[in-house]
């Protein structure tokens, strides 16, 4: 069983115990389902209105995830579980950034800071996370029931 280490940073004086709670209990349970490093950071910030989380990919900002501070307890799961693909993604080699170029199973690729939101939904490592998403998802709540 992988139990990482779940860390918490804010770029706000928005600290709030029961997302914390939430977010690590289900990070641990998502690291019994899929590959996930000995520590995740997770920060909120004010991500604006239309975007839920991302993922850095940049070596030193590895293993860190950005959810927006504005979702609900109850809206965090699905953003959370769909950055912690990404951060497996990383993990296991299928994701890495060089020099600003980004490599999806080591063919390259050159993403526009000014893509559209479905030139962005079509990259291929948001395919896979939304095609895994649902499942994780799923299967990490199920893990996480109390017995």
């Amino acid at each position: 069983m992988n139990t990482p280490s779940v860390r918490f940073s804010y770029l706000s004086d928005d600290y709030y115990s029961a997302r914390e709670i939430v977010c690590t209990k289900l990070t641990i349970a998502v690291a019994n389902i899929i590959d996930l490093p000995k520590e995740i950071v997770i920060q909120f910030a004010n991500l604006g209105d239309s975007v839920y989380g991302n993922t850095s990919i940049e070596h030193r900002f590895k293993n860190r995830v950005r959810i927006n501070f504005q979702l609900t307890v109850i809206e965090l799961p699905g953003p959370l579980v769909h950055e912690l693909i990404h951060v497996n993604q990383v993990h296991v080699g299928l994701l890495r950034a060089q020099t600003g170029v980004i490599f999806w199973r080591d063919r390259q690729y050159r993403v526009d800071p000014n893509m559209t939101y479905a030139q962005h939904q079509a990259l291929p490592w948001e395919i896979d996370a939304y095609d895994r998403q649902e499942q994780v998802l799923k299967k990490a709540l199920e893990f996480a029931k109390p017995k």
